[in-house]
C-alpha cells in the first residue's frame, strides 16, 4: 500500500520547496542569533551605555538608531533576556516543524509554521514593553515576515492534509 501511495503522492512545488528550505535556513540563523544575544545581551547593553554617551557629535540618522529609545530596548533586552531566549527558541521550533511539515504538504505545517512566525514578535513587544518598536532591525523583521507570509500563503492551496 506504501508504494501505491508514494506513486501519487503530488510533487512538492518549486516555490514551495524553496520556501521551507530559506525558512530552515532562517530558523538555523534564528538558533545561532538568540543563543548569541542571550550570552551576550550584558556587554550589547554596556557597549550601548558608552555609545550613548558620545551621541552629540554623530548625525542624526545614527543618533536615532542608538539614541535614548534604543538605550532603553538595549536594557529591556537584557534585563528579559531569559524570556527573550525562551520565546525566540520556541519561535524557531514551530517555524522549523512547520516548515517540515508543509515539505510533506500538510496544512497543519502553514499554521505551526505562522504561530512560530508572530510568537516571537507578539511576545517581544509585551515582555519588552515597546509600543514604539521604530528599529530599523524590528522594521526589516516586520518586512521579511511579511514578504514570507505573502509567499507561503500563495503556496497554501498545495497543502492537501491536515
Amino acid at each position: 500500500m506504501d508504494i501505491l501511495d508514494a506513486q501519487f503522492e503530488e510533487k512538492l512545488p518549486e516555490m514551495l520547496n524553496v520556501l521551507t528550505i530559506l525558512t530552515l535556513i532562517a530558523c538555523g540563523i534564528g538558533v545561532i542569533t538568540s543563543i548569541w544575544a542571550f550570552t551576550h545581551a550584558e556587554a550589547s547593553y554596556e557597549n550601548m551605555q558608552r555609545v550613548n554617551g558620545s551621541l552629540k557629535n554623530m548625525p542624526g540618522f545614527v543618533q536615532d538608531m542608538v539614541g535614548p529609545d534604543a538605550l532603553e530596548r538595549s536594557r529591556r533586552m537584557y534585563e528579559n533576556r531569559l524570556a527573550i531566549l525562551i520565546f525566540g527558541l520556541a519561535g524557531v521550533a514551530c517555524c522549523t516543524v512547520g516548515a517540515l511539515l508543509m515539505r510533506k504538504q500538510k496544512k497543519d505545517g502553514y499554521f505551526l509554521w505562522l504561530i512560530g512566525e508572530l510568537l516571537p514578535l507578539v511576545a517581544f513587544t509585551i515582555v519588552l514593553n515597546m509600543t514604539n518598536m521604530s528599529g530599523y532591525v524590528f522594521k526589516i523583521d516586520l518586512l521579511v515576515i511579511a514578504v514570507f507570509v505573502v509567499l507561503y500563503t500563495t503556496q497554501y492551496k498545495h497543502l492537501g492534509r491536515g
